[in-house]
């Protein structure tokens, strides 16, 4: 498989990378410039697949494979290979694996004889797929912008940028190297929560401020510190769901950017369905920093120098978007529904129950993505919604409440 690292490397070839006309943004020789979209909290980008396309795709840091929705893949006749296993943040599954002869990016940067997964579900809202991120060769995020600088050399333009150095991976979080990875395609950086050391894989494909892992949660004793802890679920591209809680910690550090009282994720001690181990069974990495946390910085991924480069952008005092209503709505049989309410938070005291069908709401796109959105905003804000229960349709109005 030619990925697009190596790729980058044959910028004036005759093969590998190539210049599209239109669409194309170049800053000069060494560097292209990619648009995406950032809504809801997902970066993405259009994609073709062998021609056929625009298709949306998640650009993912997190992914070491171009993935698409398995029906696409069978419709458009991507060139079958066998199944691969496919990990995400909650879990992993096997999945078909495909053969595409050329993916072109955004109109600008195409890539050939590329493997793709075959997606069974785990995408909203018309996103259907994901972007190799960890396959990038150095890249340079702008997410106010909305641009992604691509090129095979150290970005320019990083003054003012700290340094966040990687980190090279061994048995759990402690620093012991009997079993170090030394060639993973994942950018892996030491931050501190509350203090703490934690090794955390920067994932522009995960939605949360921060997720960390149920091995980490259990070795620290996080599950029943922080009071005010709000229960919830966290999704992934594999379809598998984790019971989590939602807290509200003191500090998230990386390098030298401070995030006050973050929100983040922590994963139920009892689930142990992650496969961010090492061959003797132990845990090397603590979770990751998802795109609520990174959307507010200007991020350079330099795999050449092995390194982060960051600095806070203009998004960075945004109001943290957690969900505030105690509602996910995930599509089921074609249909927006309620899959978990929690007990007490506002959506369950204005009569919304699991498997309620969610009809509309006000102020939106109309999507789910589009929901979670508004179901995230500030304290405050009034949501209103048409919702079916027991076959009777009704219509509710509940304002979004802090956590503790």
């Amino acid at each position: 498989m030619a990925t697009r690292r190596q790729a980058l490397g044959v910028l004036t070839g005759a093969a590998g990378l190539s210049f599209w006309g239109a669409g194309a943004e170049a800053a000069g020789a060494d560097e292209v410039i990619v648009p995406f979209e950032l809504t809801h909290d997902r970066a993405w980008t259009i994609v073709k697949f062998n021609g056929h396309g625009w298709y949306k795709l998640i650009i993912d840091t997190g992914a070491d494979k171009f993935s698409l929705d398995d029906k696409i893949c069978k419709e458009i006749g991507l060139t079958r290979r066998s199944s691969d296993e496919m990990i995400g943040a909650t879990g992993a599954a096997y999945m078909n694996t495909y053969l595409a002869q050329t993916v072109s990016i955004a109109n600008v940067v195409s890539d050939p004889n590329a493997l793709v997964i075959g997606l069974n579900g785990g995408l909203e809202d018309g996103l259907q797929g994901l972007i190799p991120g960890a396959l990038l060769d150095n890249v340079l995020f702008d997410f106010v912008q909305k641009r992604m600088h691509l090129s095979h050399k150290r970005p320019s333009g990083l003054q003012g940028f700290s340094v966040v150095p990687y980190v090279k991976l061994g048995n759990g979080s402690s620093g012991s190297m009997s079993h170090v990875r030394e060639t993973s395609p994942f950018p892996y950086v030491r931050a501190e929560v509350d203090g703490r050391p934690v090794t955390l894989r920067v994932d522009t494909g995960a939605p949360e401020a921060a997720y960390l892992y149920a091995s980490y949660v259990d070795r620290a004793g996080l599950w029943d510190k922080y009071k005010g802890a709000r229960e919830t679920q966290v999704g992934g591209i594999t379809s598998h769901v984790s019971a989590a809680r939602l807290v509200k910690a003191e500090s998230l550090k990386l390098g030298d950017i401070v995030f006050a009282a973050p929100r983040i994720a922590l994963q139920d001690p009892k689930d142990k369905a992650i496969n961010d181990y090492d061959m003797n069974g132990e845990a090397y990495i603590d979770g990751l920093i998802g795109i609520e946390s990174l959307r507010r910085l200007d991020l350079a991924i330099v795999p050449s120098e092995g390194c982060l480069y960051v600095r806070k952008n203009a998004m960075f005092d945004d109001v943290q978007r957690i969900n505030r209503a105690g509602l996910i709505v995930r599509s089921v049989n074609d249909k927006p529904t309620a899959v978990w309410v929690y007990q007490g938070g506002p959506a369950w005291a204005a009569g919304i129950r699991e498997g309620d069908i969610i009809n509309g709401y006000a102020g939106g796109d109309g999507t789910i993505a589009g929901l979670d959105w508004k179901l995230s905003g500030p304290p405050g804000d009034q949501i209103d919604l048409q919702f079916t229960h027991d076959g009777q349709s009704k219509q509710v109005s509940f304002k979004l409440v802090e956590a503790e």
